[in-house]
């Protein structure tokens, strides 16, 4: 509950600080006092759109702080999540400065406006006449038959699987529109890397090995007719190089043994025939190393071609680059087969959350079909008691077979109203009045209190278009309400500001050129005072002063 308010230059308001306590608290007061300030400093904690032309000083900011004490467990949680310090209370502040900037704060850490809004829902429900035609949106009057008809779980877990199949059809959706693109860009891969593979590329070095052999193989005519050529000119002809020098080492044997110098000349001329020799047998062989044929050159020149070709068409300076290259494709192309399989893994997701969430959409129907005819008794017994005597209130619920987004399921809803004896029942929002509206949100809360942790809950405009005897049964549907919750409630009928636990009255006054408004805390006799005024006018007297002293009991 909502224990403490403070505004500061706000409204009319220039700085005032207000206390609640449980139950039912009323406000009352004069026209154009501040009521309705009240109800927009509570909006501006709530994460409502902050709006400079409020402040009562354009020099100075704008601080609403409101103070809350809540035992929910799921709020403490949210709010440790979120990253907030854990009190024994919630502190959340609002600041507006001139030029419509605004800050937030919750528990004096920063805060977003979203955060205020989220915050809200566990603290604080705000009921005015705009508030009331919430009841005509699908999410209140799904939430307000499925916490009553105890479908609450069920819906949850059809709004998750709703949620979960939106997001699956959506990544499905933008697979399938690259499907064509995918299917391209794997043509193109698997060609690539085909032609890859089937030009059995084999080491890094292999273009320059081939590119050494082409060359020699290039020039071996060449080199078999000068190797053929130096073997016969060292051995082969009569005065051979090997016989010549045969000859002059013979000549010089004789006299080899005459000097060492001519020894030397011997030795190495010896020498030299035997290595020339063993050359000139070489020859031979190493000529017949070196061959000729056209179609081996041909091949390689065919080898050469291909690897630079391919080299080219990819981009790569050498082998390893177009080895490395072909890695990439393959890599690519089983990137690109898995996102196919992907896209028929969604789709197969799709259909078992379907099938799943068909299967909670026909329970779902069962069971709020099952809880309407005990909704309705409740309401058909509340509603006399706002002063809706001839009033109808039905629900309509229909079953169709499409997947409906939300919690709905399988269902479309229609609340039904007619005010008058005699008229057809219609959808709220084409017959209900905003006064009519605002009773009827007082009856559903009232049923809902039974099932729902509702938070301090604000009433305004409640008794639009009722007096006498309907304004006391209202006065006791919020009596019974309070005992329940905090409710704090604006009002302008004697008849429902006796109920209250406490009585705020708010009042205007002028200081030099502004006016300025005052909020008191009203004691028993003030209070007397205050609900005389309100029957008979400012100039109340003993007999007003007695109904005011009766009302309160």
């Amino acid at each position: 509950m909502i224990t403490r308010l403070y505004i500061r230059n706000y409204g009319i308001i220039r700085e005032h600080e207000i206390g609640f306590g449980p139950g039912l608290t009323v406000i009352t007061g004069e026209t154009g006092a501040g009521k309705s300030i009240l109800l927009g400093a509570l909006g501006l904690v709530s994460g409502e759109r902050a709006d400079a032309q409020v402040l009562f000083d354009q020099a100075e900011k704008c601080i609403v702080e409101a103070e809350f004490k809540s035992s929910n467990t799921e709020l403490r949680d949210w709010l440790e999540d979120e990253g907030f310090d854990l009190d024994e209370s919630v502190l959340v502040r609002r600041e507006v400065t001139a030029n419509g900037k605004s800050r937030a704060f919750i528990n004096d850490s920063p805060a977003t406006v979203q955060q205020l809004r989220q915050l809200a829902d566990w603290l604080i429900d705000i009921s005015g006449q705009h508030e009331s035609r919430e009841m005509n949106t699908a999410r209140f009057q799904f939430d307000f038959l499925d916490t009553l008809g105890q479908c609450l779980a069920d819906a949850d877990k059809y709004q998750q699987l709703h949620l979960q199949r939106q997001h699956m059809k959506l990544k499905l959706q933008r697979l399938q529109e690259a499907e064509a693109t995918r299917l391209q860009q794997l043509d193109l891969d698997q060609f690539l890397l085909t032609e890859l593979e089937q030009a059995d590329l084999r080491q890094a070095d292999e273009l320059t090995a081939l590119e050494q052999k082409l060359e020699i193989a290039e020039n071996a005519l060449q080199l078999r007719q000068l190797l053929e050529g130096l073997g016969y000119q060292l051995g082969e002809r009569e005065d051979s190089v090997i016989s010549q020098l045969q000859q002059l080492a013979n000549s010089l044997s004789a006299y080899k043994r005459l000097h060492p110098e001519i020894e030397r000349v011997y030795d190495v001329l010896h020498t030299a025939q035997i290595e020339l020799t063993e050359l000139s047998r070489d020859t031979g062989r190493m000529a017949e190393m070196f061959d000729t044929d056209a179609p081996s050159l041909a091949l390689m020149r065919q080898r050469i071609d291909q690897l630079q070709r391919l080299m080219h068409k990819h981009r790569v300076g050498d082998l390893a680059g177009l080895l490395e290259r072909m890695h990439q494709l393959a890599d690519q192309v089983q990137a690109l087969s898995r996102a196919g399989e992907e896209t028929q893994s969604l789709e197969l997701g799709v259909q078992q959350l379907e099938k799943e969430m068909h299967s909670l959409a026909k329970a779902l129907h069962i069971k709020r079909q099952a809880a309407i005819p005990a909704i309705e008794n409740q309401l058909a017994a509340l509603l006399p008691q706002v002063g809706l005597v001839h009033s109808q209130f039905s629900i309509q619920l229909d079953e169709g077979d499409e997947l409906l987004s939300g919690r709905q399921g399988y269902n479309r809803l229609r609340l039904l109203f007619s005010a008058n004896k005699g008229s057809q029942p219609n959808d709220l929002h084409k017959v209900a009045s905003g006064g009519e509206l605002s009773r009827l949100m007082l009856c559903l809360k009232s049923l809902l209190h039974e099932h729902a942790q509702l938070p301090t809950i604000v009433f305004d405009e409640i008794d639009t278009g009722i007096s006498g005897e309907t304004a006391l049964q209202v006065g006791k549907v919020l009596r019974s309400l309070a005992n329940h919750h905090q409710v704090i409630l604006i009002t302008h009928l004697p008849q429902i500001a006796s109920k209250g636990d406490a009585h705020l009255f708010i009042s205007k006054k002028t200081e030099g050129t502004r006016t300025i408004s005052q909020v008191d805390l009203l004691d028993n006799e003030a209070r007397v005072l205050a609900i005389a005024r309100m029957i008979a006018g400012n100039q109340a007297g003993e007999t007003a002063i007695l109904q005011a002293r009766e009302l309160l009991g």
